[in-house]
């Protein structure tokens, strides 16, 4: 995988960055966050990195491609609020339809760049939880579970830290095994994000019945309601994300009520058997579409 730009020959993050004049620190880790993830060969990860772009005040034209040998990504765009993009290929033909497993990304493609994309939901494969070994739970043991990135907000969950009733385990660089052992074996699960579309952490915790805190950005409210089947918090309150953990590994009636009915969401809304459906109309449709 590889990134090319317009505007530098330097292809770094740094370059990047450059590139479109940002200046803001806030910003900057953003752009970093999105393209090292775009670097890494996560083609994913295009999506987050438009949604930093949108953030960026100031002019400017920029144009990144994704190549690896079976595709070609690339955007273009210029705007007032930096990458916007008016031109989506891949190869030499335009994509038949763009899909996004949140309802709140969706939205904000639209409004942000008036892209349309259909809304599709991401099953939880429950079968690879069959493999997974019993574990014993861990008294006041809380979980972060997620990359070490700006965006997930894992500095927050630190400067709450101290006012947590807790041991935070930080699960950054492990198998997924591994860091399905240590969500069932915790208490809480924490999502401390500051931008999100259906994290599939929350999804595994609730099938694991360990309640959650989380933030209430992007499309973790579709997954969460608040005091229902989790807990929400402001997204850059490290004060309110403490209390919200402290409640739940002190009222462990109510941590299990919650955790009861994530569980119970999870397997009515978001596994195989549910959502398979849903995708094979959208295939069919697309191809459909495609003989017309």
């Amino acid at each position: 995988m590889t990134i090319t730009n317009t505007t530098v020959v330097d292809t770094t993050d740094k370059a990047i960055i450059k590139s479109v004049g940002i200046s803001n620190e806030t910003d900057q880790k953003m752009i970093v966050g999105g393209a090292e993830k775009l670097a890494s060969g996560n083609n994913e990860s295009l999506v987050s990195l438009i949604e930093c772009y949108y953030l960026i005040k100031g002019t400017g034209t920029l144009k990144i491609s994704a190549d690896s040998e079976t595709s070609d990504l690339s955007l273009t765009g210029r705007g007032k609020y930096g990458l916007r993009p008016n031109q989506l290929k891949y190869g030499n033909d335009k994509i038949f339809k763009l899909t996004t497993d949140s309802k709140a990304t969706q939205k904000l493609y639209k409004e942000k760049f008036d892209l349309n994309f259909e809304y599709l939901p991401s099953p939880l494969d429950i079968q690879k939880f069959s493999s997974i070994s019993d574990v014993t739970k861990i008294e006041n043991q809380v979980a972060y579970v997620g990359r070490d990135s700006y965006e997930k907000g894992i500095d927050i969950l630190k400067h709450a830290e101290a006012k947590i009733d807790g041991n935070v385990v930080y699960c950054t660089d492990r198998s997924w095994d591994d860091a399905i052992k240590i969500i069932k074996s915790s208490q809480v699960i924490v999502v401390p994000s500051r931008m999100e579309s259906l994290p599939t952490t929350v999804k595994e915790a609730f099938y694991l019945n360990v309640p959650v805190v989380a933030t209430n950005v992007g499309g973790i409210p579709e997954l969460i309601k608040d005091n229902e089947t989790g807990i929400l918090v402001p997204s850059e309150n490290p004060d309110k994300l403490a209390d919200a953990v402290n409640e739940l590994l002190s009222d462990k009636q109510k941590a299990e009520r919650l955790a009861s009915n994530g569980n119970k969401f999870v397997k009515s809304n978001m596994t195989w058997d549910i959502i398979l459906p849903k995708y094979i109309q959208f295939y069919e449709d697309l191809l459909a579409n495609a003989l017309i």
